[in-house]
């Protein structure tokens, strides 16, 4: 791999990496205070970020924002943090490959 080709991996590493971890930021802040119309609307954007990232949450996203209006609140919560611990792992994971392009 090329200079200009590790650079630019890095780069794409760094965007993705901030993004997602405002996408769990919006998760936690809406949660925290029971928005659930913003919730609906994180979902929404979650549910492309999770499909290019591999992440594998499309599922568990998409039920919450088809249920965000019916109030099922304590499942909502309940999938939440299932994103969040696994999104956290991604995150690691992209962590770990953005070392290793360094090297």
């Amino acid at each position: 791999m090329g200079k200009g080709d590790t650079d630019f991996m890095n780069e794409m590493l760094h965007v993705a990496t901030e993004e997602l971890k405002q996408n769990l930021l919006d998760f936690h802040q809406c949660l925290e205070s029971k928005d659930y119309s913003g919730l609906k609307f994180h979902a929404h954007r979650f549910k492309s970020r999770s499909r290019i990232l591999g992440l594998g949450l499309e599922k568990k996203v998409d039920w919450i924002e088809m249920n965000c209006i019916e109030k099922h609140h304590q499942k909502i919560a309940e999938l939440i943090i299932e994103i969040i611990f696994q999104s956290q792992s991604a995150l690691i994971e992209m962590d770990t490959v953005k070392k290793e392009l360094l090297n």
